[in-house]
This record gives C-alpha cells, sequence and structure tokens, in this order.
C-alpha cells in the first residue's frame, strides 16, 4: 500500500511538472503574439481566449495573440499562388531588450535583431552590419548592399 502511494504521488509531480512547463512555454507575449501570427498565416480561427490556461495576466496575453492575428491580417499580401523550390521563411519574433522584433530571415549581432518584412526578402550579414532586401550581396570589400525590389 505504501508503495502505491508513493507512485501516485510521483505521478502527480510529474503532471505538476508538464502543467508548469506548459505555462512557462505558452504564458507570456511573446509566445502569444507568435502563435496569434502563425495562427493567422496558416488560415486557423481565432482562438477567443488564447490564455484559457494560463495562471497570471490573461488579458494581455489574449491582448497580444489578436495583436499578431490582426498583423498578418492586416498586412497580408494579395492571394497569389507561385510554387518555387525554395522553402517559405517562417515568421519569427525575437526579443530585444525588453522589445518585440518581429520579420523573415531575422539576423543578430550583439543582441541586436534585424528582420526581412517580406518572406520574399533575404538578410544578409559582415560581422555587425546586417541589411536586408532582395538580391543581397556582399562585394569584395565587404560591403552588403540589397535591392528594394525584386
Amino acid at each position: 500500500m505504501r508503495y502505491l502511494i508513493i507512485i501516485f504521488i510521483l505521478s502527480l509531480s510529474g503532471c505538476a511538472q508538464m502543467q508548469q512547463d506548459w505555462i512557462a512555454q505558452h504564458c507570456n507575449q511573446e509566445s502569444a503574439y507568435t502563435q496569434g501570427v502563425n495562427d493567422a498565416r496558416h488560415d486557423i480561427d481565432m482562438q477567443p481566449n488564447y490564455a484559457q490556461g494560463c495562471p497570471t495576466t490573461p488579458e494581455k496575453l489574449n491582448q497580444s495573440y489578436r495583436q499578431g492575428y490582426q498583423f498578418v491580417i492586416t498586412n497580408q499580401p494579395p492571394s497569389i499562388n507561385i510554387n518555387t523550390s525554395q522553402a517559405q521563411k517562417q515568421y519569427r519574433c525575437h526579443d530585444q531588450y525588453g522589445q518585440k522584433v518581429c520579420g523573415y530571415d531575422c539576423k543578430s549581432f550583439a543582441g541586436q535583431w534585424t528582420c526581412a518584412q517580406k518572406p520574399d526578402q533575404e538578410c544578409i550579414q559582415n560581422m555587425s552590419e546586417i541589411k536586408c532586401g532582395y538580391h543581397c550581396q556582399k562585394d569584395d570589400f565587404g560591403q552588403l548592399n540589397c535591392k528594394t525590389k525584386p
């Protein structure tokens, strides 16, 4: 009987750890914003209560989720079906000293993030210099150049 109680207690502590891990991963504003962006990009209906199950600041988390979702809806280009052999770059958000920096093909140097604003753009880096755009190149002297139009 004693062993059954010990096994029961150990299984409960494993569940508690899993719940804490889930909260740490999902119950922050950056995760909520990113999930909103990803849901909108994949044509998933907006979740009315993203923060359900989060113990603190559900209003702020739901607001961040909605902001991410609305960002994609507002800035979404017209629907065009083009098949290319290149994989689509993922939209990502990064923390930069308490501020959110989001975009495609992000690069960083010393905690400073730079991201392309469109999925068909790229970023190129030479030490601390980062440039994003179309057809980016580094010349023989290390100068970075990107075009503003495809």
